[in-house]
């Protein structure tokens, strides 16, 4: 991997070059394509467990999909780096966990271990924790499909530390459930039939003054139906938005600046 200084942005194929950019990288990336065919790879014999371990890497790239989609997807305006290969290497510690399936076809069930996708930092230029340093007490109860979470008092200087231009910030979190994910056929993985997705329910606070002290905030939300009868597993993230005055006179928010994280799951 190369960088590549051009007087104007450019992606796509150029002089057998892939060039290409990352939201957690300046300027354009330069490679040259490499290793064995894709024919190959797919019909060759010697690389029958090479195929195998893509079929469960590409059930591991599906539960990312699934994961960001119904449970993150309203903190991605958030996100200072590419979620999706994150996740994906984050979500493969759960394919040991199924013991009973042959390798190629194990399930990525987070239901397994919900603990493992809890703190887990959304954000990287600003850590969550390193912006509120109060704690945060969270509550998720999974028989009524709601979830709650609560802030401290916040000191600028003392304990909220947001730093930035811009003057107003506000509170927003979000509950989603993620279906375990089993082996269908090939490399596709998919939810049991038992399964139906639901979409995340959201909710923020008011806009408050960021260098002032701000009152402790308390967050409240549920799902408006339940996702089927197969295991699922219900993800409660936070985020910190940061917004800044439009021409208008109203407070919008600032993309790609503030911070967010994964409080926890069951």
């Amino acid at each position: 991997m190369a960088k590549v200084h051009l007087p104007f942005p450019l992606t796509g194929n150029l002089a057998g070059l892939s060039l290409y950019t990352r939201k957690d990288m300046e300027g354009v990336l330069a490679r040259r394509p490499g290793g064995a065919s894709k024919k190959r790879i797919r019909h060759d014999d010697s690389f029958e467990m090479t195929r195998l371990y893509d079929a469960e890497f590409s059930g591991c790239s599906t539960a990312s999909k699934w994961l960001r989609r119904r449970a993150l997807q309203h903190l991605e305006h958030l996100g200072d780096f590419n979620w999706a290969p994150a996740l994906l290497g984050h979500l493969h510690a759960l394919i040991p966990l199924d013991t009973s399936s042959k390798l190629g076809s194990r399930s990525v069930a987070l239901s397994k271990n919900p603990s493992l996708v809890s703190e887990y930092p959304l954000t990287r230029r600003q850590l969550f924790d390193t912006v509120v340093r109060t704690s945060i007490t969270w509550q998720i109860d999974k028989g009524a499909l709601s979830a709650t979470l609560s802030t401290g008092e916040l000191l600028p200087g003392v304990n909220f530390l947001p730093g930035g231009p811009y003057p107003f910030f506000r509170f927003v979190a979000v509950l989603g459930a993620v279906p375990d994910l089993h082996h269908l056929k090939g490399n596709k993985y998919g939810p049991p039939a038992g399964f139906t997705p639901v979409a995340a329910n959201w909710v923020h606070s008011e806009w408050l003054v960021a260098g002032k002290k701000a009152p402790a905030t308390t967050l409240e939300m549920s799902l408006p139906k339940a996702p089927g009868t197969a295991p699922f597993t219900l993800v409660l993230s936070v985020g910190l938005e940061r917004g800044t005055v439009d021409t208008g006179g109203s407070i919008e928010t600032v993309r790609h600046f503030g911070c967010a994280k994964i409080l926890g799951a069951v």
